[in-house]
């Protein structure tokens, strides 16, 4: 596995009265620096709407292939022929592709394949999972569904008069080799976020660097991003593939919520998307550390296994709701590529 560092240069544009030492101490606190690379962070205040984060992250890996798998809902329709032609001639559930490529990373994407969401399963870098913590920090708005990270740290055995005090209370003399104890760690979680991507520059080539690249990263102030705790199995990097061009077309239900007999095309295809995330979370979420959100009032209360699916759909519904209703929003529209954004997810520790 290549490692990587991260170095970020982050143009916030806030509409809230935040602190630059503050702001720049938590973000400092989520990326490591390391002796290649360092962090610089700027702070603004002029424009409410959105954030935008630019990111370095540098790797050591000649270009190769991705590896990508391809997820289909279970309860997709099968499509018409005139259907199945545009969708094979459609691109936009590359819409990410960007992101790989520019860390070296080559992502190649028949035509053919119809998924609802599309994940890495390599090569990894360090920089994959920092730039989610840093996407996570960032967010004005955070729903946590687990308990924070733990780090079971291994036992030591003390040294006491030539001897190594066993875990178990026993002696052993100095000469045996101590037992090794496996660190158990219960940290791995996944970021669910709305983000859209830019290149450096005018075009995308200005993102490619030897050994690094540099995306700006542009977060939507108000849009939540969910953390649920995932397997050890789980891909470091996936993405919905309808971008948020294609769901500002969608109508939210009322209430947000998912109901057996959708009245509209759009709403079915609203609760559809919904559906579909769920099945793929459902393969990732490790759902024995799955709690209720720290704002609500049963936080203290047990969960059935049925709770806690319900709770992650619920909070799901949310975010693509509010994907939906920033069409709503023209100066945002004016700011982004609506074509270059969507909902990823990031594995994070």
């Amino acid at each position: 596995m290549a490692t990587a560092g991260v170095t970020a240069v982050f143009s916030l544009c806030m509409g809230i009265d935040m602190d630059r030492a503050q702001l720049s101490g938590k973000l400092l606190h989520m990326v490591k620096k390391t002796d290649s690379s360092a962090i610089k962070i700027k702070g603004f205040k002029d424009k409410p709407e959105f954030k935008k984060l630019t990111i370095k992250i540098k790797y050591k890996h000649i270009m190769t292939n991705a590896t990508l798998q391809y997820f289909r809902s279970s309860k997709r329709k099968a499509v018409s022929f005139g259907g199945s032609v545009k969708s094979y001639l459609a691109t936009d559930k590359g819409w990410f592709a960007p992101y790989l490529f520019a860390t070296g990373r080559r992502p190649i994407i028949p035509r053919y394949k119809k998924a609802d969401v599309i994940y890495c399963r390599g090569p990894f870098i360090k920089g994959d999972s920092e730039v989610g913590e840093v996407l996570l920090e960032a967010t004005e708005r955070s729903i946590i569904l687990c308990d924070p990270p733990v780090v079971m740290e291994p036992l030591q055995p003390e040294q006491r008069d030539g001897t190594l005090a066993h875990p178990s209370g026993s002696e052993i003399t100095s000469e045996s080799p101590p037992q090794s104890v496996e660190p158990t760690l219960l940290t791995r979680r996944l970021v669910i976020s709305l983000v859209a991507l830019k290149p450096y520059r005018m075009l995308w080539s200005s993102s490619v660097r030897p050994s690094e690249s540099i995306i700006k990263y542009i977060l939507f102030n108000g849009c939540p991003a969910i953390v649920v705790p995932t397997t050890l199995n789980a891909p470091l990097l996936a993405w919905s593939t309808l971008t948020l061009k294609q769901l500002w077309k969608f109508e939210v239900p009322r209430g947000a919520q998912v109901s057996s007999t959708p009245s509209t095309d759009t709403t079915r295809d609203f609760e559809d998307l919904v559906t579909a995330l769920c099945e793929y979370l459902d393969h990732c979420v490790d759902w024995e550390r799955v709690v209720w959100p720290k704002n609500g009032l049963q936080r203290k209360k047990t969960m059935t296994l049925q709770q806690k699916k319900g709770c992650v759909k619920k909070e799901v519904a949310k975010l693509v709701a509010f994907a939906v209703r920033t069409r709503c929003n023209k100066k945002l529209k004016k700011r982004i590529d609506a074509e270059r954004c969507g909902i990823a997810f990031w594995r994070i520790s």
